[in-house]
């Protein structure tokens, strides 16, 4: 994905908000009229809180938080991203977020 420019300075709180785990939900539910930098966003959130919440079943049961470390780093890196205002994914998993819920954010 690209650089693009972004025109409502709240989409950038909104996409934030979309890395601080159930947070996601408020963009998700409060804006109606979601450009692609939004939609963009949604997808990598909700890919890192289902990520999260798999991380912290499987580093429970191993007893190490070595996998919830990673899943912070991912969504620091898409806050990254959220500040700069570009569309982009987060590495390495980014693209399977989009393909996984790109029918699921309108």
């Amino acid at each position: 994905m690209s650089e693009e420019i972004v025109k409502n300075d709240a989409n950038v709180v909104y996409g934030v908000l979309c890395y601080i785990g159930i947070l996601v939900l408020v963009p998700f539910l409060a804006e109606k009229n979601k450009d692609e930098y939004l939609k963009c966003h949604i997808r990598q959130g909700l890919g890192i809180l289902v990520l999260y919440i798999i991380c912290s079943i499987i580093g429970n049961i191993l007893n190490t938080g070595i996998l919830v470390l990673l899943v912070f780093i991912l969504a620091l890196l898409g806050i990254i991203n959220a500040v700069k205002k570009k569309v982009a994914g987060v590495p390495l998993i980014g693209g399977y977020f989009d393909k996984i819920f790109d029918s699921f954010v309108k």
